[in-house]
């Protein structure tokens, strides 16, 4: 499914290039260019349960995505029209994050509705996004822009979860409980590909000030893959997700529009929100050949970046 994806956004892109191409290109075009530094705050879930022979037993483990993220984004601005649609762009967006979470991540165990287990461990975290969007104006007045957004969202996030803290109660243990944080505990994977569509604003304040926001909507895939080290247990699950983001920014140029390189300070807020659900598989490779199949299993996610953005129109 999520090759799936790809290979829509992909065409969605081409399609759109050859189209524009077809209907006439006058020539005139510029370029966006942009250095991006982020305060991120949020977390990423997944919580599994499951009821036999009348025990339930849930368990949810909470990742942690706070951090500073870096990036560069760029865009390619038209004035091609497409199906009614004027002022065509396209653009690249990459973030990642340059520092560890400072919060742990945090393992809950219920049973028939009872907390059994509550730790917590240092964390690791390697994450990346990368997002590819079309832009096309709608309304076009001197004071007010409002532009349809189309786009492919591709993330990636992988962590290394060490020792733990907190507590075991029955049948799970008898209290406290902890281990050294130089110990490798578990390890976790999740790849996020989506498609997604929405609607821009822009208000033209001044010539050098302006605001702009957006919110837009999408359908995705996910895969992930939880490796507990300590107990020789892999689990993988795959789930269809439903995702929303919102951003606004301030735009402030530094140079008039006639300038060959107009530079502009952006600062401003997006955030994110994302539910999916599928099944997960768990195998132990302990020896016991003990493997559960089908398990039900739901992720969520919040990620809110706050964002101060260098640029130039070229």
């Amino acid at each position: 499914m999520m090759l799936r994806l790809s290979s829509v956004g992909i065409l969605v892109l081409a399609a759109a290039t050859a189209w524009g191409e077809g209907e006439g290109v006058t020539g005139k075009q510029s370029i966006s260019l942009e250095a991006i530094s982020s305060l991120g705050v949020g977390e990423t879930a997944y919580e599994i349960s499951a009821t036999e022979m009348g025990t339930s037993i849930r368990s949810r483990l909470e990742f942690p995505l706070d951090g500073v993220y870096v990036g560069a984004s760029g865009r390619v601005n038209t004035d091609w029209r497409l199906m009614g649609v004027k002022n065509v762009s396209f653009g690249a967006k990459f973030l990642t994050n340059v520092t560890d979470p400072s919060e742990d991540m945090n393992d809950f165990d219920w049973l028939n509705g009872m907390l059994v287990g509550d730790t917590a461990s240092d964390t690791e975290a390697s994450s990346y996004i990368v997002d590819l969007s079309m832009k096309g104006d709608l309304v076009n007045q001197p004071n007010l822009i409002v532009r349809g957004v189309g786009g492919l969202r591709h993330e990636k996030y992988d962590f290394e979860i060490y020792g733990f803290s907190g507590y075991y109660l029955p049948p799970l243990g008898d209290g406290p409980v902890s281990m050294d944080n130089d110990i490798l505990a578990l390890t976790y994977e999740m790849t996020h590909n989506w498609i997604y569509g929405g609607i821009e604003g822009e208000i033209i304040m001044t010539e050098s000030l302006r605001a702009r926001g957006g919110m837009v909507v999408g359908i995705g895939a996910i895969s992930d893959r939880d490796d507990h080290v300590l107990r020789d247990k892999i689990s993988e699950a795959d789930l269809v997700s439903f995702s929303t983001k919102f951003d606004a920014h301030m735009i402030w140029y530094l140079a008039s529009a006639t300038a060959s390189c107009r530079p502009y300070i952006k600062v401003g807020l997006e955030a994110m929100a994302m539910m999916a659900e599928g099944e997960q598989d768990q195998v132990f490779e302990d020896g016991t050949g003990i493997v559960f199949l089908g398990i039900d299993d739901e992720i969520e996610m919040t990620f809110a970046t706050a964002d101060a953005i260098v640029g130039c129109d070229f």
